[in-house]
């Protein structure tokens, strides 16, 4: 038996995935479109177990030879008699299309062997639905990136911070060497560390600028360097900017163009009131509290991850040689693994290394431990 060509293949896998994103599996018509097709001999078990998963359902209408390249006749049908016509429009288009190449590229055979394959033609098709299945799933997983780039703000604090501007520079080198974002950073067109009421005026132009330019930036980075407490991050007129305030800023409902895109920031700051050691230096901020909990605060808007250098109530360290443990290690996994997997999952990798890698256990006791809170309701790939 001659075996399909590949294209054609991937026209009915593209068939398949077309209907898979336009069909509702609440709609009674599909309830209708199912009962029609425990009438065609498929396997009731089968059938049950897969009938709540469009892709799967079509998997084994193939595999039972009730779906062939080019012979859609039972899938017409079943949609016909659901009233799917939306579906079975898509059906008919496209179907024809394909019926109109395999005639092509068989002139002499009739409707019914334009449908034969043998067994290797039979996994090709297994192969390249499975291949179609997987982007179309891997598109609906994923935010949105497609010719837009992302905007990266920094808001860097230099008080008694000796290391941080190689933070800034890696941070730079990254996101706007590599990934090409754009970059804000105030800081650095200014003599001192920007105030309380600075630092909310950066905030709301930020704000605004995702609001105007929406269509420009599929996501948001904001990178805190400074010193902190349970108060939050300390500004340099020694103010502090609670963190759950900053999120407060870019809600939904203040940026209502921004919505369904993610927001990511990296806070590196102290979380706690532990006595400062002269090496590593210490992010903190002393207060008169003897007794630091801290607490993680949690944004209640969707598509936001909060990655903190390290957990309620403890130091964030850095080193003058190499910055922040933290950023170091986050810029150092992001240049690595940031082609291959999506944010969440690099920071596991950064967590798991700063609290493992023997570099991170410095002979004076010193330890850190990252921890990040994702409302992201998508992969974020960057």
């Amino acid at each position: 038996m001659e075996s399909i060509p590949r294209d054609i293949v991937e026209k009915h896998n593209q068939l398949l995935v077309d209907l898979c994103e336009n069909m509702d599996i609440d709609d009674p018509g599909y309830k209708q479109f199912i009962m029609y097709l425990k009438n065609t001999d498929l396997p009731p078990g089968r059938l049950a177990r897969v009938q709540r998963d469009p892709t799967d359902l079509f998997d084994l209408m193939n595999q039972k030879g009730k779906l062939k390249v080019g012979d859609y006749s039972v899938l017409e049908r079943a949609l016909e008699k659901s009233g799917l016509n939306v579906l079975l429009d898509i059906v008919r288009i496209k179907g024809q299309e394909i019926t109109k190449l395999l005639q092509r590229e068989s002139p002499n055979t009739n409707e019914d062997t334009t449908c034969k394959r043998d067994d290797s033609s039979n996994r090709a098709i297994q192969s390249v639905f499975t291949e179609a299945k997987d982007d179309g799933m891997r598109a609906r997983n994923e935010y949105d990136r497609a010719k837009k780039k992302g905007l990266l703000l920094i808001l860097n604090f230099t008080e008694e911070r000796k290391g941080t501007h190689l933070d800034v520079s890696a941070l730079k080198k990254f996101f706007e060497d590599t990934l090409k974002f754009d970059v804000e950073d105030p800081r650095q067109d200014k003599d001192t560390d920007l105030t309380l009421s600075e630092f909310d005026e950066v905030l709301e132009h930020a704000k605004s600028l995702l609001n105007l330019q929406a269509k420009k930036y599929y996501c948001f980075f904001c990178a805190v360097l400074s010193h902190g407490n349970e108060k939050g991050i300390r500004c340099g007129d020694g103010q502090f900017k609670d963190v759950d305030d900053i999120m407060k800023t870019f809600t939904n409902d203040k940026i209502s163009n921004f919505v369904g895109k993610p927001k990511v920031f990296l806070i590196q700051a102290c979380r706690g009131d532990a006595i400062q050691k002269d090496h590593p230096i210490a992010d903190d901020w002393p207060t008169a509290i003897s007794d630091v909990t801290g607490k993680i605060t949690v944004p209640t808007e969707a598509d936001v991850l909060i990655a903190y250098a390290t957990t309620p109530g403890n130091k964030a360290w850095r080193y003058e040689n190499i910055g922040s443990w933290f950023m170091h290690v986050t810029i150092s996994v992001f240049e690595t693994w940031h082609k291959n997997e999506h944010v969440e999952e690099m920071f596991i990798r950064i967590k798991d290394e700063i609290a493992h890698d023997e570099k991170w256990k410095p002979k004076t006791g010193e330890r850190m431990m990252p921890c990040t809170w994702s409302t992201l309701t998508k992969k974020l790939m960057i």
